[in-house]
């Protein structure tokens, strides 16, 4: 038996897929989400924002509420398979629909990017690169 991590995403891709070497590849493919009876599985976040110096704050923030619009995120868990940002939000992804009941880790994002600095210092003292 093998083992790996990775991003759902790319599971869902396979799962979607209509080539026949990803349809008996995934015949082959379990997976679990970590960490269900504690603390619950990790979600990767994509962050967007407005810098202090945008030359266009005004389209910045239209282009952010766009972005953050059921339709939009509907188109990106169908194009890209992840999971919305609008919670509860049903989409039009039904592989991705249908794997969305499982505990999400709640840690707050804000407590992570505290310790980027420290997180960082250690990954430089170990040489990870």
């Amino acid at each position: 038996m093998r083992c790996s991590l990775t991003n759902s995403y790319y599971l869902i891709r396979l799962m979607r897929s209509t080539k026949p070497r990803d349809i008996e590849t995934i015949k082959n493919v379990g997976f679990l989400f970590p960490n269900q009876k504690t603390s619950g599985t990790h979600i990767n976040v994509t962050g967007a924002g407005i810098l202090k110096n945008a030359p266009n704050p005004k389209n910045a923030k239209l282009f952010l509420t766009f972005l953050t619009e059921a339709d939009t995120q509907k188109m990106f868990a169908y194009g890209n398979n992840e999971w919305p940002a609008v919670k509860g939000l049903k989409t039009e992804n039904q592989i991705l629909d249908n794997l969305s009941d499982f505990k999400k880790d709640e840690l707050n994002i804000e407590a992570i990017g505290s310790k980027q600095f420290t997180a960082q210092k250690i990954a430089d003292q170990v040489g990870w690169q």
